[in-house]
């Protein structure tokens, strides 16, 4: 089918797919990937760190891009279950990340970010968005039975 051929495309191998990048899926992450991945470096530049709020004010900071990235962290921490459960494999990044940013009691630890520079958040949270992609598949009874065993 045509949902077959698409989620074939865009699943990465290690979930039965071709593994091309799914511009709409990656965005997300790679956008808030790039904020974490200098968020450090800022915070050490004397004439830019003010203009850059901590995490916890950044949903209402005015500013789109800090304002799509807590959006997302917070759906990853509340929302994903690919990024509660963790990977199948490479879980080292996963768990230094989930270490960080979520709370004892499951909720966003903002002042966790502050910590993620460098530990490819990208990455992981790419791997909980195939991991939710797949699942959503295989655990559809409305997906074609063929389509469901392919994955």
């Amino acid at each position: 089918t045509e949902r077959r051929c698409e989620e074939a495309m865009h699943l990465s191998q290690r979930h039965g797919g071709a593994g091309w990048t799914h511009p709409r899926l990656v965005a997300p992450a790679a956008s808030t990937g790039r904020v974490m991945d200098v968020l450090y470096l800022l915070r050490r530049l004397e004439d830019v760190s003010p203009l850059v709020p901590p995490p916890s004010e950044w949903a209402t900071s005015g500013v789109p891009l800090l304002e799509e990235a807590i959006a997302f962290i917070a759906m990853l921490v509340s929302d994903s279950a690919g990024f509660k459960q963790g990977p199948d494999d490479e879980a080292d990044d996963w768990k230094y990340i989930r270490g960080k940013i979520v709370a004892p009691d499951g909720s966003l630890n903002y002042e966790g970010i502050e910590l993620l520079s460098g530990r490819h958040f990208q990455h992981v949270a790419s791997d909980a968005l195939q991991q939710d992609m797949y699942s959503a598949i295989v655990d559809d009874p409305s997906v074609h039975p063929a389509t469901r065993a392919h994955f």
